[in-house]
């Protein structure tokens, strides 16, 4: 707001978001408003819309606000009468007024609630929040502008383009909403339509920064686009060296029920070395719409226990579908693991997914996985149709993060005569830290695993409950530049009522990794 009427004039105050104030007079480019001890302050015609309000109990007189922040905002709750904003005029990212009908509603809480969402930066939940209100308030010029913004700063460009277009043709002046409709119009492909937009803001001679803004993007409709982009490609490689306390992941007894163990149940220490290969993509298919998928081969030989010499073959692939809410995956995944150079076991599974953010940067990840898990001909006992979900959140903290994850599901046997029906509960906690130019990491986790199929272990209900905990040090460029050399040590305590499954591993490992982009 100036002193004068005048560019050059000196800013006396800016307006909070959904101030309102009466109007005094107005010229050619400038309005004449009423501040709140009795002076006068001038803003440009061009940042502002001059709405007539009828509200209850009041009467009929052209209020409007001023001097909003880039950040879109609605005028909080005014049980008096309507008002109407204008956008920050000081900023060519957005310019223009947020113009709330003429009409009885005097409740605009929720206007309220979504400004300081967007004040915020969080446009996503502005948008998902007002969206409960669109039936009742559509045509409301205030309410459209603000949703049309929400929409579109959340990748919901077609839901801004109603919405904006419903303030426009109310308010054909209101040069904001104009810009912000071309925008939309942009982002949806109407490139055309966009162009005629933007060349019609063109006309109503802007400011010099908001020009070029314009400018940029009618260069950019007028450029033939590029061929879209690959995507993002990476692909890894990893050798690992290491100790492990109990390669075959056996009890330490030597008898069970009376009866010796064979030497290949008994429990068994060795070195291991271990080779990984693996490539992840992400493949664009439309501004929405998105291809990712992983593949990875590992083996691993332990020259002391090599009866449990272990390989893996895994693959995944999901359509991504991003919207306003977040992304939404619907793919498959597989895996065939191998011991002892024969098959031991495979699955196909159906995935479905989602993946979004929440306040204060955090994320959210939720995942459901259904398919049959089948083991060699001598174990086809172990055959079961598995489910599993997942939750988890993440939290950035600066250089570091946290991550907590939730896990339940449950096992049914094919055989009815099987033991191996069973359900499962647990969670883990994950911590990075950044030291030095290192990332320490640092999880723990706890599983808890009832038996509950038609038969029993040896007479028992088997129940088991799993502890892992595991530490990490991630070093970029050292000691070989381009690679990461990633010591780690890993804790298994797998605690169980039935002696033959109860045991401890500890692995200590050494990893060298590559990675391709």
């Amino acid at each position: 707001m100036r002193e004068r009427p005048t560019v050059n004039s000196a800013v006396i105050a800016v307006m909070r978001p959904g101030k309102t104030a009466p109007l005094v007079s107005e010229s050619a480019e400038w309005y004449a408003i009423e501040l709140s001890d009795g002076s006068v302050g001038y803003v440009s015609r061009y940042y502002t819309e001059k709405v007539f309000v009828t509200a209850p109990r009041q009467p009929r007189k052209p209020v409007y606000a001023t001097q909003l922040p880039t950040t879109p905002a609605a005028p909080a709750a005014q049980p008096e009468r309507s008002t109407t904003a204008a956008r920050g005029a000081e900023s060519f990212q957005r310019s223009g007024g947020l113009a709330i009908a003429a009409g009885e509603r005097s409740d605009r809480s929720m206007l309220g609630q979504a400004s300081r969402l967007m004040a915020e930066a969080q446009p996503k939940a502005a948008f998902q929040y007002l969206s409960g209100f669109e039936s009742q308030w559509a045509g409301d010029s205030g309410f459209d502008y603000l949703y049309g913004i929400a929409a579109l700063d959340s990748g919901n460009a077609g839901d801004a383009v109603f919405a904006l277009e419903r303030v426009t043709q109310a308010l054909p002046g209101f040069v904001g909403a104009r810009m912000e409709l071309a925008r939309a119009l942009f982002a949806t492909g109407d490139r055309d339509r966009a162009r005629r937009e933007f060349a019609t803001l063109l006309e109503k001679n802007p400011p010099a920064a908001v020009r070029g803004a314009i400018e940029g993007y009618i260069d950019a409709i007028d450029t033939k686009p590029e061929p879209p982009r690959p995507g993002n490609r990476e692909f890894y490689a990893s050798a690992l060296a290491g100790y492990d306390s109990n390669a075959n992941g056996a009890a330490d007894i030597t008898d069970f029920l009376g009866f010796s163990l064979d030497p290949r149940s008994l429990e068994q220490s060795s070195s291991f070395f271990e080779a990984q290969l693996g490539a992840r993509v992400h493949k664009p298919l439309g501004p929405t719409l998105a291809l990712e998928y992983q593949a990875g081969l590992s083996h691993r030989h332990n020259p002391e226990a090599d009866f449990v010499d272990s390989s893996l073959a895994s693959a995944t692939a999901g359509l991504v579908a991003t919207t306003g809410a977040g992304d939404f995956i619907v793919g498959g995944a597989a895996y065939w693991s191998g011991l002892d150079g024969g098959f031991n076991e495979r699955s196909t599974a159906l995935d479905l997914g989602f993946r979004g953010e929440l306040a204060g940067d955090k994320a959210l990840n939720v995942s459901f996985r259904a398919g049959p898990v089948s083991f060699a001909s001598a174990q086809r006992i172990r055959d079961v149709s598995r489910f599993m979900y997942t939750l988890s959140l993440h939290q950035p903290l600066g250089d570091s993060h946290l991550s907590w994850t939730l896990l339940s599901g449950r096992d049914r046997a094919e055989d009815q005569a099987s033991a191996y029906s069973n359900s499962r509960l647990g969670g883990r906690v994950a911590a990075v830290w950044r030291w030095g130019n290192d990332d320490l990491s640092a999880d723990i986790g706890y599983l808890r695993i009832p038996y509950n199929g038609n038969t029993t272990f040896f007479g028992t209900d088997r129940k088991d409950k799993q502890l892992i905990a595991g530490l990490s040090l991630l070093r970029d460029n050292r000691p070989i530049r381009g690679w990461t050399f990633v010591p780690r040590l890993r804790f298994i305590s797998n605690e169980s009522n039935v002696a033959i499954f109860d045991y401890d591993r500890v692995e200590l490992a050494f990893e060298l990794r590559k990675v391709a982009r």
